[in-house]
């Protein structure tokens, strides 16, 4: 039944366990990361090579720490990723704000790839920032939350973000796939808790995450759209320059704008761009951040476009909900050469927090829009032609293709509530089940990740086991949860639980309330803070079960406050390969090994 998890797994499940009930219902934020790589990578310096710390420091020269706090670095011999060599820092931090530093002032690595790579491992739950140096500018990740024990981390380039000094209204990211630029990338770290954290953090495998594939863009559009510019009605260059009064590159590249006569759509009227090479960026639209002539109708922004040679481009939007400015970043599209249309939907405009721009409000006049286009491939010259600049409106026509089903299964989630599971699961089956090819006609995608992700919030998170070694010894499975995660969707927590079975009783599937042989735990009482923590112990383990595997599950029971349904939410995922049960497992002498307890002692 079961495959043994490596002790660093079990590790990582009892370290957290423990943290959480040294002080009860205190809110710990982790980002748990993953043990393999989401996506490939080449790893630039994995330290193998060093044989001594004096060649780290020289690595990392400008390793240091806040005044008042300590750090030492040096060479681990077996630290790093199975087993290998890594970067080692010993640190002793005392207060949350408190930093660590792997700083460098050389050039140690490029924008190669999609983003950086890199492996990572904590003995307790730290924070880490991701820093890079490019032409006098200083850029910044967003800090990752890490749960102890090994991850892998891995950041788009275009998530680096930074401020031109001459400019500071002016957001820079780093380009991605440019090789040809040497960056310094560096780490900062910081405690989660507001309080003297100490250990030990290796870092190993710098690298980047390997190209993506190519995206290929129909040649028609695929959805309906509504016109706001064809440029059929101009006549002199000056009325083309009225409309997009900003054409600018970086300053090692050039770029020029005219009107064409029959190049556009159909042999229309469009804007013709030729440029001698793209270096590093170039901005097309509106010039100044209050130009609100764009608004948020449809689904999402199109554009015709022909192109020369393959480049990529991207939708920037500065817009002002409920006041603030904020800047938002489509997502980058690979187009190959020729003529396609482009269609962006407003849910992946987003900001560096997750925001994006609301869909389908033609009211909100949105600030500056602008197309920013890169390079692909080698520098040359080349040039593009923009026409049918519009609003798209996503069909909702009938087809006789299987991933129409599929797109209206993810459209009937709508909002993500304590109630979404059933339907989120039935649309993420459905897609799974799709070929290939058809899951890249599944347009509303992304819909359907968002989902996911968003019904996570509503799911407990199972920490772990120790053993309570005062009377009544046992074992002891705890967990945390949310407790405002479903505070305004009409739902509310009527309980919670753990459900228990002994591994000797499992047959298959997964382990839920009311399976065969098992027992479950109940508590109503919430916690007034953020983060409701509690804990359900076995006790009374005859010496001859020391040996036998306990398997348990937490759940949450949602109510429907309209409708007084119930819904019950489980855990994601637990400690199996392959995880049939979703279940923690671990028998009571496999816990007392690792705290070192003696259970006849106890």
């Amino acid at each position: 039944m079961k495959n043994r998890f490596s002790a660093r797994k079990l590790s990582t499940f009892l370290t957290v366990f423990a943290l959480l009930f040294v002080s009860a219902f205190s809110v710990l934020i982790f980002a748990q990361g993953a043990a393999v790589p989401d996506a490939p990578y080449t790893a630039v310096q994995n330290f193998d090579a060093m044989t001594e710390t004096a060649y780290v420091a020289a690595y990392y020269n400008e390793f240091g720490f806040e005044t008042g706090c300590s750090a030492t670095l040096s060479l681990s011999a077996d630290g790093g990723y199975n087993g290998s060599q890594a970067a080692m820092a010993t640190f002793s931090l005392n207060y949350q704000s408190s930093w660590l530093r792997f700083g460098t002032d050389k050039d140690n690595l490029t924008s190669s790839g999609e983003g950086l790579s890199f492996w990572v491992n904590v003995d307790c739950p730290m924070r880490i920032q991701a820093t890079a140096w490019y032409r006098w500018v200083g850029y910044k990740s967003s800090i990752v939350t890490l749960a102890a024990g090994d991850s892998f981390v891995q950041i788009p380039w275009g998530e680096f973000a930074g401020k031109e000094d001459f400019d500071e209204k002016r957001d820079l990211v780093l380009e991605p796939n440019r090789p040809d630029r040497d960056v310094r990338i560096g780490f900062m770290m910081f405690p989660v808790e507001d309080k003297l954290t100490e250990g030990t953090v290796c870092i190993d495998e710098v690298g980047y995450v390997n190209t993506a594939p190519t995206t290929t863009i129909p040649a028609t559009a695929d959805n309906a759209y509504e016109l706001f510019q064809d440029f059929e009605a101009m006549t002199l260059q000056t009325e083309l320059e009225a409309f997009f009064p900003l054409v600018v590159a970086d300053e090692d590249s050039s770029m020029t704008m005219s009107l064409s006569n029959e190049l556009g759509y159909l042999g229309s009227q469009c804007a013709k761009f030729d440029y001698t090479k793209i270096v590093s960026w170039s901005n097309i639209g509106d010039q100044d951040d209050v130009t609100n002539r764009y608004h948020a109708k449809g689904d999402g922004f199109s554009f015709w476009i022909n192109t020369s040679r393959p480049i990529r481009v991207r939708l920037d939007v500065m817009d002002s909900p409920a006041g603030t400015w904020l800047s938002y970043q489509g997502e980058m599209i690979t187009l190959t050469a020729g003529q396609q249309f482009v269609q962006i939907p407003w849910t992946t405009v987003k900001t560096t927090g997750g925001a994006n721009i609301v869909p389908n409000n033609p009211t909100n006049k949105l600030m500056r829009v602008r197309i920013a286009v890169f390079n692909e491939g080698d520098y040359e010259p080349g040039y593009f032609y923009i026409d049918e600049i519009g609003y798209y409106t996503q069909a909702t026509e009938s087809t006789t293709g299987p991933e129409n089903s599929v797109i209206d299964l993810i459209s009937a989630i709508g909002t993500v509530t304590p109630g979404s599971e059933s339907d989120i699961a039935a649309a993420k089956a459905a897609y799974d089940a799709l070929s290939e090819s058809d899951k890249l006609l599944v347009t509303n995608y992304n819909v359907l990740t968002d989902a996911i992700a968003a019904f996570d919030a509503f799911r407990p998170t199972f920490r772990g086991v120790t053993i309570r070694t005062s009377a009544p010894w046992g074992l002891r499975f705890g967990t945390d949860f949310d407790t405002n995660a479903a505070v305004g969707t009409g739902y509310s927590i009527s309980k919670y639980g753990t459900v228990l079975l002994s591994g000797t009783k499992y047959v298959s599937g997964e382990l839920v309330v009311g399976t065969a042989s098992s027992l479950n735990s109940e508590g109503t009482v919430l916690s007034t803070t953020d983060n409701t923590t509690f804990g359900v112990t076995v006790i009374n383990i005859p010496e001859a079960n020391f040996n036998t595997d306990l398997m348990a599950r937490t759940y949450i029971v949602y109510k429907n406050d309209t409708t007084g349904d119930l819904f019950t939410v489980y855990n994601a995922a637990g400690t199996e390969t392959p995880d049939a049960s979703k279940a923690f497992v671990s028998s009571t002498q496999e816990v007392a090994d690792y705290f070192g307890i003696i259970l006849g002692q106890v």
